[in-house]
């Protein structure tokens, strides 16, 4: 399997859009994560200035209790870095997490490109060679069929927990931003927590989508491939890729679809609970 699962060939831009091509996506995804983190920890730490001159006393990350006494200056910077070492586990955990993911699902849309190619290119003034490529390209789709069926198995699971993590949070968040009036800093927590909370599911759904977008298109490849007037045997060799060749969706233990539909539906839920 990893003879086939190669990307280093392939465009990082689109040649008629100039975007970025999943092989792209992937060279970019540990970067842009590693830049996320640091945004990240950057937005505690404004958070917790802006607490200290805005609000009176000794200010904290998060309001929580602790058995200790924070009035005394050592119990305090004892629970400040506590607190600070949790946010920043927390949040690298969360885009470690991620950043693997998307880069599983890059891996694999790369290899689906390949193959759609790999159809396309296939002629019929090259006979003798017409059922050996076709058979490359039906064994290298039965690798990645089967490695998508793993991602799916191995991440269904990990993605359910946070998945619903996330929802629950954007509720007691937009909950929050309707009783909370007046206060500017506890606005900008709500702001934080929002907007990092939909990236995360815009982030994951939107790799989840081409994914699942380029399943399809090998089919639509198959089918525009130069199979008209070939051998009988090819053509029902094509035939066989085209009923195998169907859109496969992710989804979060089993239940939720990690595709852009889900992301609409959480942000009709925002809207409808803010407004």
């Amino acid at each position: 399997m990893a003879k086939h699962f190669t990307w280093s060939e392939l465009q990082t831009r689109d040649s008629n859009t100039g975007s970025l091509t999943m092989a792209g996506w992937i060279q970019r995804i540990q970067p842009m994560m590693w830049r996320l983190n640091f945004c990240d920890w950057g937005t505690h730490l404004l958070y917790f200035i802006l607490r200290g001159v805005a609000g009176n006393g000794k200010p904290f990350f998060f309001n929580s209790w602790f058995p200790l006494d924070t009035d005394d200056i050592a119990s305090y910077t004892l629970v400040i870095i506590m607190q600070a070492l949790g946010s920043v586990m927390i949040g690298t955990t969360l885009f470690a997490v991620m950043g693997l993911y998307v880069t599983l699902v890059s891996v694999g849309c790369t290899q689906l490109e390949k193959i759609q190619a790999a159809l396309l290119d296939i002629k019929q003034h090259e006979p003798s060679e017409m059922n050996t490529r076709l058979a490359e390209c039906v064994t290298h789709h039965q690798y990645v069929l089967r490695y998508m069926k793993e991602l799916e198995k191995t991440f269904s699971p990990v993605l359910f927990g946070p998945f619903l993590l996330v929802v629950a949070a954007l509720c007691f968040t937009a909950y929050t931003a309707i009783t909370v009036s007046g206060k500017f800093v506890e606005f900008i927590q709500i702001f934080i927590i929002t907007a990092a909370m939909m990236f995360q599911i815009q982030a994951v759904c939107w790799f989840g989508t081409q994914l699942t977008q380029q399943s399809g298109r090998v089919r639509d490849a198959a089918w525009d491939s130069d199979w008209v007037g070939a051998p009988v045997s090819f053509q029902r060799s094509i035939i066989f890729m085209i009923s195998v060749s169907k859109e496969f969706k992710l989804t979060a233990g089993k239940i939720i679809p990690v595709y852009q539909s889900t992301v609409m539906t959480v942000r009709t839920l925002l809207r409808h609970t803010l407004l």
